[in-house]
């Protein structure tokens, strides 16, 4: 079955489908469906999921409306594990097709794509086409799927709207500008999703106090266009793949992290939660449950310390540790918690995070020094790089923050702050072997045994 894609605007379906909150038994399928100048400003959709030989699995009708932007989501469930099965949706004389696959009970290999920090418009969008060649059995976006940013952008395309985004209808229309992509689109009609937001999908360094009339609305749009389930609280997730993996997705962002009001680098320190003590009984209850090879924490942001520079202090040391506030090191506390937690796992523990628009992987060390477990960064599909944003701050070349950055931060054995691309994990019980895909066709693949 092959996958359409919209050509115009006038399409019904012009954003495509999408299926997410893959599960052993059940996904939630997404669509959006607008309707034909003239037709009626809401109306039913009709969905269907077809097995390989063609027999009917499951069907039904749901409305859309203005009301959530004419998207619709349905939780489909009483599935076969590790199952293709096949998609239509239909409304208003249009169709589109997809297909998506189930997760299995056991395995003994399993790939996931990790994506993060798309900027539309920015050369490296073009990654999502690229990520549904390589066939992953789960697409892992940890955040910043859309910028809230309005602006024309280097390719010379004006973002819709061209200003920031503020109201419910700005960040409706974000959404549906980044759906005009044929590569997202084809990835989304192809292969499960597992998803949280970050900050952009709202404002710069959310959540702060000044935000969180702009917070509902940017939180409403992302829940209308992507494919989650819409009865299940939060965004944190727990997937178990027996004799294989455990993997704990949680929300870092807005889950039960405390506002700050800091926007860059600053010295150490402790402003209060970055996770919610309902969050925390969630890793605490997957550790504790965990028999898998291979134990992987995924979140938005970098866990493992990072320290930026040293900034002269009055008092003793006379020099403190400058870093990102908005990653694990303004929360140092939870970091701490984490730590104890991670070395606690039976198997082996890994750490997946984006953010950064780099490419990173090392150890996470503890306070002290000691090894906690590994952590792989995934750098940006597309956006300005980390060295391109030191660049705009510091005018320092990016040679030279390669070097202070290695020299400062023990246990780094890959860093890419220049290009763009994601990760493609492939577990097996005996290695975990992470592949940095860059988008100039260069790979980097670092190779972990269970410990």
């Amino acid at each position: 079955m092959t996958i359409s894609t919209p050509s115009s605007d006038r399409r019904v379906f012009r954003s495509g489908l999408a299926t997410g909150d893959v599960t052993h038994d059940s996904f939630v399928l997404w669509t959006r469906a607008v309707p034909p100048a003239g037709a009626a400003v809401s109306g039913p959709v009709r969905w269907s999921v077809w097995a390989d030989d063609g027999a009917a699995i499951s069907d039904g009708v749901v409305d859309v409306s203005p009301d959530s932007d004419f998207t619709c989501h349905v939780t489909v469930d009483g599935l076969r594990p590790a199952t293709t099965y096949h998609l239509v949706v239909e409304a208003f004389g249009d169709r589109e097709v997809g297909r998506t696959t189930t997760l299995p009970l056991s395995a003994d290999r399993f790939r996931i794509a990790v994506a993060c920090c798309s900027r539309w418009g920015w050369p490296g969008f073009e990654l999502y086409g690229r990520i549904a060649r390589d066939e992953p059995d789960l697409v892992l976006h940890v955040g910043d799927s859309i910028y809230e940013i309005g602006e024309t952008t280097p390719t010379g395309q004006m973002t819709d709207p061209p200003h920031e985004c503020r109201t419910l209808d700005d960040y409706r229309r974000r959404h549906a500008q980044h759906r005009t992509d044929a590569g997202l689109r084809a990835l989304h009609a192809d292969r499960p999703f597992l998803a949280v937001w970050d900050d952009h999908e709202v404002i710069d360094n959310a959540p702060d106090e000044e935000s969180v009339a702009r917070r509902a609305a940017g939180i409403q749009a992302w829940h209308e266009w992507m494919p989650i389930d819409p009865a299940v609280a939060g965004l944190d997730r727990v997937r178990h793949i027996d004799g294989l993996l455990d993997l704990v997705l949680v929300d870092a962002r807005f889950g039960g992290r405390t506002p700050t009001d800091t926007d860059g680098p600053t010295t150490d320190r402790a402003d209060g939660p970055i996770l919610s003590e309902r969050q925390w009984s969630l890793v605490e209850e997957a550790v504790e449950r965990s028999t898998a090879p291979w134990f992987v924490f995924a979140n938005q942001v970098q866990v493992s310390p990072m320290t930026l520079a040293y900034a002269p202090t009055f008092g003793w040391p006379p020099w403190r540790r400058v870093v990102n506030p908005d990653q694990w090191d303004g929360f140092p506390d939870g970091r701490r918690r984490l730590s104890d937690l991670l070395r606690r796992v039976r198997g082996t523990p890994i750490v997946v995070s984006g953010d950064l628009h780099a490419g990173w992987s090392r150890r996470f060390l503890a306070d002290d020094g000691s090894a906690v477990a590994h952590e792989f960064t995934s750098p940006s599909i597309a956006g300005a790089t980390f060295a391109e944003a030191v660049r705009d701050r510091t005018l320092l070349p990016q040679r030279l923050v390669h070097t202070i950055l290695t020299r400062l931060n023990p246990g780094i054995d890959h860093l890419d702050l220049d290009r763009h691309g994601y990760l493609l994990l492939d577990v097996t019980p005996e290695a975990f072997t992470t592949t940095f895909v860059h988008a100039d066709g260069t790979t980097v693949v670092r190779t972990l045994r269970p410990r």
